[in-house]
């Protein structure tokens, strides 16, 4: 409900009148043009606090983003915990999500250099998941281990410019011959 208030107001432009017109019509809902206005301003802190983010990202912040943002960090904790009995499911599941999980949330701002989502590594494991699933998943523990170590080291040639075909080839013919078991890592885009 909040990210529809926030999308509503900053991409639509509209007024907090006309946001609650809208609710009311289209959804049914009755709120107060106070509590639109409180949830967009709460809201406005997570803004504020990734747009400090990307401007660390391009060069070494004058203050540690933790203690310049401190104040907004504090509001958003304290409204994190009024909201921890909320009757409404979802917004009682995301204040509890955030606060077990705040350290971890918000380390981006210790270390901007972090991606904000894992947007990336969601999509490096999609074509994986939808192949498990496809293939109905492995039967085992152990094939569930040897589909995943496969999928790491597919990733990881490909990630280096490496054949893992090749790469595979080489790492059983090593074995079989008695070497190590991490063989040396092949040439640049070795087929």
């Amino acid at each position: 409900m909040a990210a529809l208030l926030v999308a509503l107001t900053l991409r639509f432009r509209l007024s907090r009148a006309r946001i609650q017109e809208f609710l009311y019509q289209w959804l049914g809902l009755k709120l107060s043009i106070g509590t639109i206005h409180q949830t967009i301003h709460e809201l406005s802190a997570l803004e504020a606090l990734m747009a400090a983010v990307y401007v660390a990202r391009e060069g070494p912040p004058v203050v540690a983003l933790p203690l310049q943002h401190a104040g907004l960090l504090a509001a958003l904790r304290t409204v994190c915990e009024h909201h921890q009995g909320s009757l409404y499911p979802k917004a009682h599941a995301l204040v509890v999500e955030l606060l077990n999980d705040w350290k971890a949330i918000f380390q981006v701002l210790s270390h901007p250099e972090l991606p904000l989502t894992n947007n990336e590594a969601e999509r490096a494991l999609r074509h994986w998941v939808i192949l498990r699933k496809l293939s109905l998943g492995t039967r085992t523990a152990t094939g569930s281990r040897v589909f995943a170590l496969l999928a790491s080291v597919i990733d990881t040639c490909c990630q280096r410019g490496q054949s893992p075909w090749r790469y595979l080839e080489r790492a059983i013919a090593d074995r079989r011959a008695g070497h190590p078991p991490c063989p040396p890592c092949l040439g640049r885009g070795s087929e």
